[in-house]
């Protein structure tokens, strides 16, 4: 698509531009195109057809996800705040010395 604007100013028809005073006459044909593939492509492929997705597999989907959240939340109540914790109380032994700066 090429559309024709003053440089600098935003693209869009010349016509309905109010911004455009009647005496500029520094017009550049200005090409947009778009460099980048689709992000759709980056996604790994689905387990589903779309039919199979249209026809109740996202429940599954959904299910899947819920189950994925509960073992997060599993692992960091077991492992990750009890480390935290630990870390704070100092047990550790990696505290700063007292003569620091806090």
């Amino acid at each position: 698509m090429i559309t024709t604007g003053r440089l600098g100013s935003p693209p869009g028809p010349l016509e309905n531009d109010s911004y455009l005073d009647e005496s500029a006459t520094l017009f550049a044909p200005v090409t947009r195109v778009n460099c980048t593939a689709a992000a759709i492509h980056d996604f790994p492929p689905d387990l589903f057809t779309q039919s199979q997705r249209r026809h109740g597999a996202l429940v599954f989907h959904f299910l899947v996800s819920i189950y994925i959240f509960y073992a997060i939340a599993l692992v960091c109540d077991d492992y990750f705040v009890p480390a935290i914790e630990s870390i704070c109380e100092g047990n550790l032994g990696i505290l700063p010395k007292s003569d620091l700066a806090v």
